[in-house]
């Protein structure tokens, strides 16, 4: 039994993809064995046209009883994405679906027919699904997902140590990285005296903040992110309002696993996240920082937390971000995935 993972790029000198599925792929290459599959992007319709060429090349390069771990959305479009994996499914290929995303609850204005159970038909032709969290499991299964499902828990994210260790807290400084053209809640924040905001992503016109605790810090490649995030804490929030996940964006949360989450706990720094996210059990467990209702109950939340409940929060912080770093939980559900796909007889599939 051979191992690939199907490696999908913007083009041919360039491998960068999502940082989340790159590093998958580097931790599968280098920590378990896994051969690479390198597929182009299809960047025109022209391209998609050729969609078959594409699909018969990777099944070319499998064989009976192999296993191919896809990262989903492959973003070849659904229909080459249904054509592979019944292709792969014909050769008795065994197939690890690692979940990112799922358009669906998240693009608005789609077709009445590209639904849940769109997406679930097509994850049935897979052989076992590593799903981000309980919440998006339950949610594939209610709409007919009958797969073998593993737990990934949370995105590892790679990247070097900061180069200064953090040992200077202070909590009331907070990071919040993303892209601030769609994140509308911060421009309702409150001026206030009780944090200082830290804002790092895209911004249009470098549009200003009227309020006096919020700070632009401008656009960094991530390697260079975890040495420009202050000390405090790593905001996670989306939607048009401070005090509701509004909005697909803000809703998503509820199921998703927000990459930035690996960012800040990788680059040292505990989180603070809305208490109906996904991630909430993770960080709740875990004890890497805190959870809110919105954002209105900050002043009061922060005030409330000694500097000891902090060293304590940074130490669980550290350990959960050493994992992180090295591709810990990646490889834990993968070898569960592999552990289950490996049991299940070749004419079962």
């Amino acid at each position: 039994m051979n191992k690939f993972v199907l490696n999908v790029v913007y083009d041919e000198k360039n491998n960068a993809g999502s940082k989340a599925k790159a590093d998958v792929t580097t931790i599968l290459l280098n920590q378990l064995q896994f051969k690479e599959i390198k597929q182009v992007q299809f960047r025109s319709k022209l391209e998609k046209l050729q969609g078959q060429h594409v699909v018969n090349q990777i099944c070319a390069q499998v064989e009976a009883g192999d296993v191919l771990l896809i990262q989903y959305p492959t973003y070849f479009g659904h229909f080459w994405e249904k054509r592979l994996f019944k292709q792969l499914g014909q050769k008795n290929v065994k197939i690890i679906i690692l979940l990112h995303d799922v358009d669906v609850l998240r693009v608005a204005n789609l077709p009445r027919y590209k639904n849940l159970e769109w997406v679930t038909r097509l994850l049935n032709m897979g052989t076992v699904l590593i799903s981000p969290n309980q919440a998006m499991s339950r949610l594939l299964t209610a709409h007919g997902l009958t797969l073998p499902m593993i737990t990934l828990k949370i995105y590892d994210y790679l990247q070097a140590p900061r180069h200064t260790p953090r040992v200077q807290p202070d909590q009331n400084q907070i990071s919040f990285a993303g892209n601030l053209n769609k994140s509308s809640f911060l421009y309702q924040l409150p001026s206030t005296d009780a944090y200082q905001l830290f804002l790092f992503g895209m911004l249009d016109n470098q549009r200003q903040f009227e309020q006096a605790n919020l700070h632009y810090q401008g656009i960094f490649p991530p390697d260079d992110l975890k040495d420009r995030l202050p000390d405090g804490f790593g905001l996670v929030w989306d939607g048009g309002t401070p005090d509701e996940l509004t909005g697909l964006a803000g809703q998503y949360l509820k199921y998703n696993n927000p990459h930035k989450v690996s960012l800040y706990l990788s680059s040292g720094l505990p989180v603070i996240v809305p208490a109906v996210a996904a991630i909430a059990d993770f960080v709740t467990t875990q004890q890497v920082g805190l959870v809110i209702s919105g954002l209105s109950e900050l002043p009061a939340k922060l005030a409330t937390v000694t500097a000891d409940e902090y060293h304590t929060m940074q130490g669980q912080v550290a350990k959960v971000g050493a994992q992180l770093r090295a591709g810990t939980y990646t490889v834990t559900a993968v070898e569960q995935a592999l552990a289950q796909v490996t049991a299940i007889p070749d004419e079962v599939r």
